[in-house]
């Protein structure tokens, strides 16, 4: 199973990580751990080369949240996605793994 991890602590704020997947629905689980809120997000370039939310804002602290979402088939079979990644500004650091599935 594809897996995202990272920390968020001091001036780091936030990262965004993109991947290049085939389109079609995935399911994910996704932890934060130590103290902080994380806010996270999933986007999909379109056809025009913009990003597109294919996974609203969700804002965890020290819980785990499962979801999904549809990557979009916009070149032939695949997209780029970017999973973003971001804490509260001026709060505690946080620490996250993501795991994700394709259905």
């Amino acid at each position: 199973m594809p897996t995202i991890s990272g920390d968020l602590h001091n001036a780091d704020y936030g990262d965004n990580v993109v991947r290049d997947m085939t389109a079609g629905d995935y399911q994910y689980t996704l932890s934060a751990s130590d103290g902080g809120k994380l806010a996270f997000k999933v986007e999909c370039k379109n056809d025009r080369d913009n990003w597109e939310t294919i996974e609203e804002k969700q804002k965890i602290r020290n819980a785990e949240v499962n979801g999904h979402f549809t990557v979009l088939d916009q070149t032939g079979g695949s997209s780029d996605v970017r999973f973003n990644f971001n804490r509260e500004f001026l709060g505690n650091g946080v620490d996250y793994v993501l795991e994700y599935e394709e259905d």
